[in-house]
C-alpha cells in the first residue's frame, strides 16, 4: 500500500510539473507575442527590417522573436528596424515607453537616430541576456511614425536574436515588463533553485545507503542551478566572454550526470564506460579552455551532436529495459529523454543555420521534467530497497524469534534434565544414607539373630528401635513439600516433628527440653539431602545428650542474626574435658555440617555443659527479626 501511495504522488507530482511547464511556455509565448489590453500596452512591435553588420543594403523582413542563423562562428551583430506609430490616444501629457521582452547580450536602440541606449560593458552586459529591459522615450514625440532601431551583437556560441517589443505610456509599458521579469524569474530560477534543494535533500541516500544514482541526481540539481544563476547574468566577477563560455559549459556539463543517471537505472554496472564518458567530456571542456573564441561555435555544435547521439543510444537501451520492467518513472523517463532528444535535436539545427520554432525557454522547462523523473525513478528504487530490507527484516525477526523459541525450548528441557538429575540426585543420596544407618542396624540385628537364636526380645529391642528412628527420620525429610508451605519453612517444620520424636526420650531420662525456633527463610536448604543431614547432626547431638552428658537441661534454637543462621544445641551436663579423644560421632557430625555448607563450633568445658552451633552465611535475602 505504501508503494502504491508512493508511486500515485509521484505521477500526480509529474502530471502537476507537466501542466506548470506548459502553462509557463504558454504564458511566455502571449506575453511576448500577443497584445494583452489588461496589460496597458497599446501596441506590439513584431514585425522588423534585419540585416547583417557590415551589409546594411541587404535588409530582409523578418517577424520577431527571430535569431541570426547565418554563421556559425564568431560573433555575429545584427541590426533590427522597425516604426513606432505616436496615435492620438496615447496621452499628450504622459512619456512614452517601450519594452525589449526579450533580447541578446550587448544591445543598443536609437529612436529618429538618437541612441537612448548603450549595452553596458563587461559583466554587467550579461544581465540584459534573456531578461525584458524598459527603455523610457524621449518626452514631446510629436504624433506620426518614428523609427526605432536596435543593435545586438552576439557572442561564442550565444547567437544574436529579439523577441517582440511593446510600446505605449510609460507607466503600464513598465509595469508589463516587470511583470514579465517576474514570470520570467518563476520559469527559469524557480524550478532550478527547488531541483538544487531536492539534489542536497539526495545527498543522505547517498551518504547513509551510498546510493549512485542520487549522487548524480545531486550533481544535475546544482549544475542546472549554477546554470540557470550564471544565465541570470552578473552572479560572479568574470568578463563577458568567459561568462559565455561558462553559460555554454554548464549546460553541456549537465549532460554527464544525466548520462550516469541513465546508465545506473538501466542496471550498467561496467565502470569502463563511465569512466570513458566523464574523460571524454573532460577531454572537451580542456579543449574548450584553449580554443579561439571563433571555434567555440564550432566546439558548441560538435559537442551537442555527440551529446545528442549517446543519449539516442542511452534512450534505445533505456526502451529495452522499459519493456523488460514496465514502471511509470521507466515510461517517464522514456518520454522526457526523446523530448530532450528532439528538443537537442531542434537547437543543433538551429545552430547549423535551419530554421526553428522552438522557443528559447524550452529548455528551462524539459530539464525540470527530466529531473522529476530521475527523482521519482530514485523514489522508487529507494522504496523498493526499503522493501527488501523490510523482507529481509522480517524474515530475520522471524529466524530470531524460531531460534529464541527453539534456545527457550532446549533450556527448557535441559532445565528438566537438570532437575530430574537433582532429584537423582537426591534419591542416591538419601538410599546410601539409608543403607548406611538403617541398612547397618538391620544388617546387624540380622547378625546377632543368626549368630545366637535364643537371644532375648530384650537385647533386640534397641537395634529394631535405631532402625525404626532411621526409618522415620528418611520418611520425615521426605513427607515434608516445600512449595507447599505457607506459613512455616521446610527447616523449621523439620525440627517440629524432630521435636515430637526427642522429647519424650529427653523427658523419660529427666531432662527438660528447652525450645526455640524463628521463622527461617523458605530457600535455606531446600534440598532433601540437605535437610536429612541436617536432622541426621541433629539427633548425633541428642544422642550423646542422652548417653553422655548427665545434663537436666538441654536447650534447641534456630534463629536468624543479621546476614547469619544460627542452630544452638546446648545443655548443662558435665561436658568434655580437656585431652579427651574425640569420638567417631563427633567426627561425624563435622563433616555433616561441611557438607551442607555450615560452620561447625564446638564449645565444651567439664562440669559447664557443651555447646554445638551450626552458622551459615547468607547472601541473599537477608531476614531480620
Amino acid at each position: 500500500m505504501k508503494a502504491q501511495a508512493i508511486r500515485l504522488l509521484s505521477v500526480l507530482l509529474t502530471v502537476g510539473l507537466l501542466v506548470w511547464a506548459a502553462q509557463a511556455m504558454l504564458e511566455g509565448d502571449s506575453h511576448e507575442g500577443a497584445l494583452d489590453p489588461a496589460l496597458g500596452v497599446s501596441e506590439v512591435l513584431n514585425q522588423a527590417q534585419w540585416s547583417m553588420a557590415g551589409k546594411p543594403n541587404r535588409q530582409t523582413r523578418v517577424r520577431l522573436p527571430h535569431q541570426d542563423t547565418t554563421t556559425l562562428n564568431g560573433p555575429d551583430e545584427a541590426t533590427y528596424e522597425m516604426v513606432v506609430t505616436v496615435r492620438p490616444e496615447h496621452a499628450r501629457s504622459e512619456p512614452l515607453g517601450v519594452c525589449v521582452t526579450n533580447w541578446t547580450v550587448t544591445g543598443d536602440l536609437w529612436l529618429n537616430g538618437v541612441r537612448l541606449m548603450q549595452s553596458l560593458p563587461g559583466i554587467e552586459g550579461s544581465k540584459s541576456f534573456n531578461r525584458p529591459t524598459f527603455v523610457p522615450l524621449p518626452p514631446g514625440m510629436t504624433m506620426g511614425k518614428h523609427a526605432l532601431t536596435i543593435h545586438v551583437a552576439g557572442l561564442p556560441g550565444l547567437r544574436s536574436h529579439l523577441s517582440p517589443l511593446w510600446f505605449g505610456d510609460a507607466a503600464p509599458v513598465r509595469k508589463a515588463c516587470n511583470e514579465l521579469t517576474e514570470s520570467g524569474f518563476k520559469r527559469s530560477f524557480a524550478p532550478a533553485l527547488l531541483m538544487a534543494l531536492i539534489g542536497l535533500a539526495a545527498l543522505v541516500p547517498w551518504l547513509v545507503m551510498k546510493e549512485r544514482s542520487a549522487l548524480y541526481l545531486f550533481l544535475i540539481g546544482v549544475v542546472w542551478c549554477v546554470h540557470a544563476l550564471l544565465a541570470r547574468g552578473g552572479a560572479f566577477p568574470m568578463s563577458l566572454e568567459t561568462w559565455a563560455v561558462s553559460v555554454i559549459a554548464t549546460r553541456i556539463a549537465l549532460m554527464i550526470p544525466v548520462l550516469l543517471f541513465v546508465l545506473e537505472s538501466i542496471g550498467s554496472s561496467r565502470r569502463g564506460l563511465k569512466s570513458t564518458l566523464v574523460g571524454s567530456y573532460f577531454v572537451a571542456f580542456l579543449l574548450l579552455a584553449v580554443l579561439p573564441t571563433s571555434l567555440r561555435s564550432a566546439w558548441l555544435v560538435s559537442v551537442g551532436l555527440a551529446s545528442v547521439i549517446l543519449i539516442c543510444g542511452l534512450l534505445y537501451q533505456l526502451i529495452r529495459h522499459t519493456l523488460r520492467e514496465m514502471t511509470e518513472s521507466n515510461l517517464l523517463l522514456v518520454g522526457a529523454l526523446g523530448f530532450g532528444v528532439a528538443n537537442g535535436a531542434q537547437l543543433l539545427m538551429r545552430r547549423l543555420g535551419y530554421e526553428s520554432t522552438i522557443p528559447i525557454e524550452i529548455p528551462y522547462a524539459i530539464v525540470p521534467i527530466i529531473f522529476t523523473a530521475f527523482s521519482i525513478m530514485l523514489i522508487e528504487r529507494l522504496v523498493r530497497s526499503a522493501q527488501l530490507e523490510a523482507s529481509a527484516t522480517e524474515r530475520m525477526r522471524v529466524e530470531v524469534e524460531f531460534q529464541r523459541t527453539q534456545i527457550a525450548a532446549h533450556y527448557e528441557q535441559q532445565q528438566q534434565q537438570r532437575a530430574a538429575l537433582a532429584v537423582l540426585e537426591e534419591r542416591r543420596r538419601i538410599m546410601q544414607d539409608m543403607h548406611d544407618g538403617l541398612g547397618s542396624h538391620l544388617v546387624s540385628a540380622r547378625a546377632m539373630v543368626e549368630s545366637a537364636p535364643l537371644l532375648r526380645s530384650e537385647q533386640m529391642r534397641p537395634l529394631i528401635a535405631q532402625a525404626l528412628d532411621e526409618l522415620r527420620s528418611v520418611l520425615d525429610v521426605l513427607a515434608i513439600e516445600p512449595s507447599t508451605m505457607t506459613d512455616d519453612d521446610p527447616v523449621a517444620a523439620l525440627l517440629g516433628s524432630m521435636r515430637t520424636r526427642i522429647e519424650p526420650s529427653l523427658k523419660a531420662q529427666g531432662i527438660m527440653l528447652e525450645w526455640h525456633v524463628d521463622p527461617l527463610p523458605l530457600h535455606f536448604l531446600s534440598g532433601d539431602a540437605h535437610r536429612l543431614q541436617l536432622l541426621r547432626f541433629l539427633q548425633e547431638a541428642v544422642s550423646n545428650v542422652l548417653r553422655h552428658s548427665r545434663a537436666h537441661r538441654m536447650s534447641l534454637s534456630a534463629s536468624v542474626r543479621g546476614t547469619k543462621i544460627c542452630i544452638l544445641v546446648a545443655d548443662d551436663g558435665c561436658g568434655i574435658a580437656k585431652g579427651v579423644r574425640l569420638g567417631v560421632g563427633l567426627a561425624s557430625m563435622q563433616k555433616r555440617a561441611a557438607w551442607i555448607g555450615a560452620q561447625f563450633e564446638l564449645h565444651s568445658e567439664t562440669g559447664d555443659g557443651t555447646r554445638l552451633e551450626l552458622t551459615w552465611e547468607q547472601t541473599d535475602h537477608p531476614v531480620n527479626h
